[in-house]
């Protein structure tokens, strides 16, 4: 196999620079210290008497060994290899390896998170800072400041018309009962979805939004439990809201399948995109999961969720303790 450039190295890469003085027939084996009790897999072949440059994966740490005829691994040994670094590993002639040194300092890849931060923080504090100026009327004040002074020269200079001026007097607006809303699960479903967003696009190539090839998990691993948790509560507080208001089950079980079947085909129409071979076609993606778990846990709580009226004096932790104790026993399963 050639050597190959150590130059223009791409997301997750590094060069490894192997020397080998008076050494024949010698091989690179690697593996991932991810892949547990793997075999070492053979990289590439060393060029005699020369330098051969290797790209390497720097996600994992890598177990690397230098074998010859002789079948000599005095050299395996476990390296953290970083992004667009350099390194260099040398082979004597007796066979014996040198430590592996770094040549060119790698790049911090979390530098993009630093830029976005700085970024991110000051609009929040301006939009906080916004926010309480409107909480304290400061903002509102000189807006209502604005608008009386225009009506004000108005009424002093007149409309600039012979037209007789009608005073309509302003009636006030009807109060519309607005959904209630709670805004931790509103966040929490939109933080899930920028991370499935972001994840969906590549993630900026980085190896904790890629999802986990073997062991442990990821911040990737975690979209789909998340949105099945968020689906989870929103489930119990839609039909409690609905059976407090003296919906008939029948027709709250109506809503719930026909959700579902909407999940359902929305999740196959998704999926046949651009797709015509039934042999690839997958069935069952993650809308479709979605639409079966949740009708079955919608079922089971339209049909054993007790009916409860709504509270109108009982306004603290009394009424979240006895939403807790009012679970069904198989929530908690």
């Amino acid at each position: 196999m050639a050597s190959e450039n150590c130059e223009n190295l791409l997301f997750d890469q590094a060069c490894l620079q192997v020397w080998a003085y008076n050494s024949t027939n010698v091989s690179l084996w690697m593996q991932t210290e991810e892949c547990y009790k793997c075999d070492l897999l053979k990289k590439v072949d060393l060029s005699n008497n020369g330098v051969t440059n290797i790209r390497l994966n720097t996600i994992y740490n890598l177990w690397l060994d230098l074998t010859n005829d002789s079948s000599h691994n005095n050299c395996r040994t476990l390296y953290t290899f970083e992004e667009h670094g350099v390194y260099q590993w040398n082979l004597t002639n007796n066979f014996n390896c040198s430590q592996i040194e770094e040549i060119t300092t790698p790049q911090d890849y979390f530098m993009p998170f630093v830029y976005a931060l700085l970024l991110i923080i000051p609009s929040f504090a301006v939009w906080f800072y916004i926010n309480y100026l409107q909480r304290t009327n400061v903002v509102p004040s000189v807006f209502r400041f604005a608008s009386k002074t225009d009506l004000d020269i108005e009424n002093d200079f007149g409309t600039g018309s012979n037209e007789p001026v009608i005073i309509h007097p302003q009636l006030p607006k009807p109060v519309k009962n607005s959904s209630y809303r709670i805004a931790s699960l509103d966040a929490f479903r939109g933080i899930s979805i920028i991370l499935m967003i972001f994840i969906n696009l590549g993630g900026g190539e980085y190896w904790f939004f890629q999802h986990s090839p073997w062991n442990g998990f990821t911040l990737a691993d975690f979209v789909m439990p998340w949105f099945c948790w968020v689906m989870g509560v929103s489930i119990a507080i839609s039909l409690r809201s609905q059976l407090r208001s003296s919906t008939k089950r029948k027709y709250v079980f109506g809503r719930v399948v026909r959700r579902s079947i909407v999940l359902l085909v929305m999740g196959l129409v998704l999926n046949s995109v651009n797709y015509n071979n039934l042999h690839t076609f997958r069935p069952m993606g993650v809308l479709q999961r979605l639409a079966f778990i949740y009708f079955i846990a919608a079922t089971l709580e339209t049909i054993f969720m007790k009916s409860q009226p709504y509270f109108t004096v009982l306004k603290n932790i009394f009424l979240e303790i006895s939403e807790v104790l009012n679970i069904n026993f198989y929530f908690y399963c």
